[in-house]
């Protein structure tokens, strides 16, 4: 009865893959534009001119920084690349970058528009910092629509302030 009892008053716990996903999905619908090529067909009824539709905006660039230090255990890290992997799953129009990084940016890579094999060969396993993968970003911040990073938090606060959009999932 106790066991019951404690099963029933237990906080209810949401996998935190579930919620990511639901964050990128939702971010690719932000990116929409207005279109006349396909107008709302909802509104044409109307003796107005017709109304522009809209358009998925095809160019969503993100950037996942994965922390491959000491502190991140191999599953750690390979559970970090099968986030990934998921995310290209879940959409194949979205273009990846990985980059992997420690106290410094370790190694970058392309995924989406024909690559799609991630490269499980890990270098870094120094100290954390979150410096070097946010200053990679903002030098190419044309580029990309967001920034995830996949670590374990243990480093210090980034030393700069860098104007990057950011949801913080812990």
């Amino acid at each position: 009865l106790q066991q019951l009892i404690d099963g029933i008053l237990k906080a209810p716990s949401i996998p935190w893959e579930h919620i990511f996903k639901q964050e990128i999905q939702s971010s690719v619908n932000m990116f929409k534009s207005r279109s006349m090529g396909r107008p709302n067909r909802r509104m044409q009824q109307m003796d107005v001119s017709p109304f522009p539709g809209k358009r998925l905006n095809p160019a969503f660039c993100i950037a996942v920084a994965i922390d491959t230090s000491g502190s991140m255990s191999d599953a750690d890290v390979s559970r970090g690349l099968g986030v990934v992997e998921d995310i290209m799953k879940t959409n194949s129009e979205i273009k990846c970058t990985v980059i992997e990084f420690d106290a410094r940016v370790e190694k970058t890579y392309d995924l989406g528009g024909g690559k799609q094999e991630i490269d499980k060969d890990i270098y870094g396993r120094g100290g954390t910092s979150f410096d070097p993968p946010m200053k990679w970003v903002k030098d190419r911040e044309q580029d990309y629509d967001m920034l995830i990073i996949y670590t374990d938090g243990w480093a210090p606060a980034p030393q700069e302030k860098y104007r990057l959009y950011n949801k913080p999932f812990i």
